[in-house]
């Protein structure tokens, strides 16, 4: 049978007009485009520096080099070729400073840029806590990928980190960027936007979680509900949870529809046929059947049959898992069970080996003290 999904790409369509963030602009070297934007426009084709420009006498002054009287000599220029070259060394020294001031804004970096509240309302701050972007904002996530979903009043849109908006503002919730994506609601559907803004995944789902190792759990069918998202906003500053209202982590989505694991190109690597699938980790997959856990590979296939009454991620090759019959331990990515004692023997044999590796003194003993380990 067709794929219900077709069809609904040209229903919901494209965002038309999106705002994206393009390259900087090329103008001639690199050097010449940083001199045109500190500086001001200079001929570079005659190599002059000074001439009437106003933008460019103001520039020089400020370097300490001030224009002489026919607007083309330069008072104090050096005579000599190695004044010429102590010259030369300064001015590239200021340009240096200068690109190192403004590189995080050129580059569209989001370095150091986080949310804080003022008042009742989201702001973007600097590492000082100097307000750095407009505010203003109902809500706001971090930066992912230069990328922040803000919300004022109902509708959501993304922001670059020059706070310029990327598309339209008409989103009703729109989560973090992983892989280039990011999922979204709009209306009663979910879908994927990528950094455009554009729907890289039409809205056909009730419900999306993000991609991780290029895969992502989407939901088909169900009863319309109000589900949390916290579980898949990993990472989020500490500020958050201190926030007095939490209304963004709280999504109208669909529980008790049939999970199925999708890729970037919206095709099913599995069909809508479990009760949950949640993130890839490890290139392994958690999914419940008939009230068991098990694993999935990033192939859609069941690599760990579902037989656990509770089970997590995968971290550092372990995961913990609870039997069916109560008892609790760890399994390694082939499903192995792992004895307590040989957990505890493996965890000794790690810290006899990181005692090992601490550095001595010139006495060679360890530099650690045998009563503080």
């Amino acid at each position: 049978s067709a794929d219900p999904r077709e069809g609904n790409q040209e229903e919901n369509g494209k965002i038309e007009g999106a705002k994206g963030i393009g390259p900087a602009p090329k103008d001639g070297s690199g050097g010449a485009f940083f001199l045109d934007f500190f500086v001001g426009r200079v001929d570079r084709h005659e190599r002059r520096i000074g001439g009437s420009s106003g933008r460019t006498r103001g520039a020089l002054l400020r370097t300490g080099y001030s224009p002489g009287a026919d607007g083309c000599a330069l008072e104090n220029f050096p005579q000599t070729g190695r004044g010429v070259i102590l010259f030369s060394v300064k001015i590239l020294m200021r340009w240096a400073c200068c690109l190192g001031i403004w590189w995080p804004f050129l580059s569209g970096a989001d370095d150091g840029l986080r949310p804080s509240f003022e008042g009742e309302k989201f702001v973007y701050v600097d590492s000082s806590g100097g307000k750095a972007l407009p505010g203003g904002w109902d809500w706001a996530w971090p930066f992912t990928e230069e990328r922040a979903g803000v919300r004022r009043g109902s509708r959501w849109a993304l922001m670059d980190s020059l706070g310029r908006r990327v598309g339209e503002a008409r989103f009703d919730w729109v989560g973090l960027f992983n892989e280039g994506l990011a999922p979204a609601r709009q209306g009663s559907k979910w879908g994927y936007l990528n950094r455009e803004g554009n729907w890289a995944i039409a809205p056909f789902y009730s419900d999306a979680r993000p991609f991780r190792q290029g895969v992502a759990a989407v939901q088909v069918g169900g009863t319309p509900n109000v589900v949390s998202k916290i579980d898949q906003l990993p990472g989020l500053p500490e500020f958050y949870s201190k926030l007095s209202k939490k209304i963004d982590f709280q999504v109208p989505a669909s529980s008790g529809g049939k999970w199925a694991m999708i890729n970037p190109k919206d095709q099913y690597l599995v069909p809508p046929k479990y009760e949950v699938i949640l993130e890839a980790s490890q290139d392994l997959v958690l999914f419940q059947e008939q009230g068991a856990w098990g694993y999935l590979n990033l192939r859609g296939e069941v690599a760990i049959p579902a037989q656990y009454l509770k089970a997590s991620s995968f971290r550092e090759g372990l995961a913990e898992v609870t039997l069916m019959n109560c008892r609790k331990g760890k399994i390694d990515r082939h499903g192995q069970w792992l004895e307590t004692a040989k957990i505890l023997g493996q965890e000794k044999e790690d810290s006899r080996a990181a005692w090992v590796s601490l550095p001595t003194d010139s006495s060679g003993g360890s530099a650690v003290s045998a009563n503080n380990p």
